[in-house]
This record gives structure tokens, C-alpha cells and sequence, in this order.
């Protein structure tokens, strides 16, 4: 729904101009309408994955993902196929209000009991993808540039578009 005009035939300058002219409260009004049809489309796909506990979040306003990405929030997720897994139960959810304490095992449940597991993925939502290269993986040193531990001349990062130039991330 979002990206439609940008196949109707008009170059990509002209179609982000007139989008970018768009005063911000249609352009809140507008993401909302599409989040809220979004929600009615999905409504069997969410509701199984509120019935397993997964936790899903159209922002503080209603305007969902892409207004959340826009002013740098985290806590959306975009299905690539894992949903239905979730909805399922092949793949499991544990909230973290359930968890108390972590081993080398595993997690440690509100009722005492240990979870162990292959892989354990910590989805807190809680920042963006380019919050984390900030923190971590890129730096300033004498000599340029370091991504992910090596160094480089490369202007930005793959994964998620941290700029990199002489002021500092872009």
C-alpha cells in the first residue's frame, strides 16, 4: 500500500518530492488509515501470535512500522516468513517478564524452571538496528574508520546504512 506510486511510472526524484511535500500531520493521519487496514488484512496472523504471547505494537500513535522507523523507534518487527512459524509454535516465545536469570543453560523462568536451548534470540525491540552499529560496531580511530573490527574505507555500513564520514555518523 505504502510504495504503490512508486510504480505507476514517475521517476523515484519525482515520487520522493511529492512524498516529502506531504505536511506531517496528513502524512500521520495517512500511515495510520494504512495501519489500521494492515491490522484487519493480518487480523487472524495477529491474533495467533497474541495467543502465543508474542507481542505486537503498532506504536504509540497507531501509525505503525513505518512512522516508528522514520523517528528512529525500535519494537517493530516485519515478517519475512517467521510469523506463521511463531503463530504455529514451532517457534517459541518467552516473554521477559517471565524471565528472572540467566545461565549458561539457559533462562530461568518466574516458576523456577530452566529452558535450555541451541540458540536464544533476544527480540527487545527497545532500539533500532542502526542504534546497535553505533554502539557497537563502528568507531573512530587514527587512521579511519573501523566497522565491525576491521578497517575501512567503505562510506557505509551494509546491514543498516550508518553513514560514515570525517563528522561522525551520518
Amino acid at each position: 500500500m505504502v510504495y504503490k506510486i512508486y510504480g505507476e511510472g514517475l521517476s523515484t526524484e519525482d515520487v520522493d518530492l511529492m512524498t516529502a511535500a506531504i505536511p506531517y500531520p496528513i502524512m500521520e493521519d495517512t500511515y495510520r488509515w494504512i495501519t489500521r487496514k494492515g491490522a484487519e488484512y493480518d487480523r487472524e496472523l495477529l491474533e495467533s501470535l497474541n495467543q502465543v504471547r508474542f507481542r505486537t505494537y503498532f506504536g504509540s500513535d497507531d501509525t505503525g512500522f513505518q512512522m516508528m522507523f522514520m523517528r528512529g523507534e525500535g519494537g517493530y518487527y516485519i515478517d519475512v516468513g517467521c510469523s506463521r512459524l511463531i503463530a504455529s509454535g514451532r517457534i517459541g516465545v518467552i516473554p521477559a517478564e517471565d524471565v528472572t536469570d540467566w545461565t549458561g543453560d539457559g533462562p530461568i523462568l518466574r516458576d523456577g524452571s530452566q529452558k535450555q536451548f541451541d540458540a536464544v534470540i533476544l527480540a527487545t525491540g527497545y532500539c533500532t538496528c542502526r542504534k546497535q552499529c553505533e554502539k557497537f560496531w563502528v568507531t573512530r580511530s587514527p587512521t579511519g574508520w573501523v566497522l565491525c573490527g576491521v578497517s575501512t574505507s567503505i562510506s557505509k555500513c551494509a546491514t543498516c546504512g550508518v553513514g560514515l564520514h570525517s563528522q561522525g555518523f551520518g
